[in-house]
């Protein structure tokens, strides 16, 4: 059995807004603007770890590993029990916002390469998407043993 480690997102910092008005339907990307963030930012009770294009949105990651559990319910758990600082809804990440991390974790810092990231994105009813940060590589593995 492998050992995984937990990147944990608070869901109140996913928040996405692509528009500033409900009622335009354009899809049209808007060039970044400055932001008063920084990837590896301390903010929320975790680190910036994505900023979007209006620069006031993102995902914010746990300052730590919270557990080298192998169980990928384990991790599920742990996400709907852990409180740091004063937010509580913190979640497992989906493979893509794994993806997002990656891409950034030298300037997040602190991210183990010791061993694959859980992901929350199911493939079927026994597999979960995982990522590892050593290779960059994202495969499946058996969440039921």
């Amino acid at each position: 059995m492998r050992n995984y480690l937990f990147l944990l997102l608070p869901a109140t910092a996913m928040l996405w807004s692509c528009n500033d008005s409900a009622t335009d339907d354009s899809t049209e990307t808007r060039p970044p603007v400055e932001s008063e963030f920084t990837i590896g930012q301390a903010h929320e009770g975790g680190k910036v770890a994505f900023i979007d294009n209006t620069g006031a949105h993102g995902l914010i990651i746990a300052p730590s590993d919270q557990s080298s559990s192998k169980k990928w319910d384990d991790a599920v758990k742990l996400c709907d029990d852990l409180t740091l600082g004063d937010f509580d809804d913190w979640y497992l990440p989906s493979k893509d916002e794994l993806a997002q991390i990656y891409a950034v974790r030298d300037s997040i810092g602190g991210i183990s390469t010791a061993a694959p990231y859980w992901s929350s994105s199911e493939r079927d009813e026994a597999t979960a998407y995982c990522q590892s940060f050593t290779g960059g590589y994202q495969y499946y593995d058996y969440y039921i043993y």
